[in-house]
């Protein structure tokens, strides 16, 4: 492919942040959706991919939200106006939510 972007991270979970980073910098995404889904077991973020690209929106894999993530969580303040959690609690908890949601309010 003429010009293709490799953009990557260490785990699925770096990646997925780097992908929305990468997509978000480049103008392809502008919506004020952010997706959770689970990166042990991919069929939730398959299917709200394709229901959060309508709306511009990325899909980020998190099971936990641990100190990279809540960094990048911190970084995006104000980025995201909604989260969209994929699947169920055993896939992405409770206590999970709450932290991203209130990792998103901190400035």
């Amino acid at each position: 492919l003429p010009n293709a972007v490799r953009v990557h991270g260490d785990t699925r979970y770096t990646t997925s942040r780097a992908i929305a980073d990468w997509a978000w910098n480049e103008g392809v995404l502008t919506g004020d959706g952010l997706g959770l889904a689970t990166g042990r077991s991919f069929p939730d973020a398959l299917a709200a991919g394709v229901h959060l690209s309508v709306s511009r929106s990325p899909v980020i894999l998190m099971d936990e939200v641990t100190g990279d993530a809540k960094a990048w969580l911190d970084s995006s303040h104000g980025r995201f106006g909604r989260i969209i959690v994929l699947g169920g609690v055993v896939a992405v908890s409770h206590e999970t939510e709450f932290d991203a949601k209130a990792a998103l309010r901190t400035p």
